[in-house]
């Protein structure tokens, strides 16, 4: 898993292979980690805020890391170029 200066340099796949659902243990884990993290700020955090720290804290990310389907992510992914690809060829 890739981390801090990582992060902001693959954008986009960081924020991809993020797990922001609560469906086990770890996420539950997770959520009430990144409360904390965020502070008194938690309940008006922006995407952007909470990616930031995300950033500074990886162990928070790690926490529910282990949970993510890669092969669903990549099917997502190439679903997404598909689609994206699909959408340029209309529009020529």
């Amino acid at each position: 898993m890739a981390t801090g200066s990582a992060h902001r340099s693959q954008a986009g796949t960081w924020v991809a292979r993020q797990r922001w659902t609560l469906d086990y243990p770890e996420d539950l884990e997770f959520f009430r980690a990144l409360w904390r993290a965020l502070g008194a700020h938690a309940e008006r955090a922006s995407t952007s805020e909470i990616l930031a720290v995300l950033d500074r804290h990886p162990e928070i990310v790690a926490l529910n890391h282990s949970l993510i389907d890669d092969k669903r992510l990549a099917d997502r992914s190439v679903a997404a170029s598909l689609r994206l690809a699909w959408g340029r060829s209309q529009a020529a």
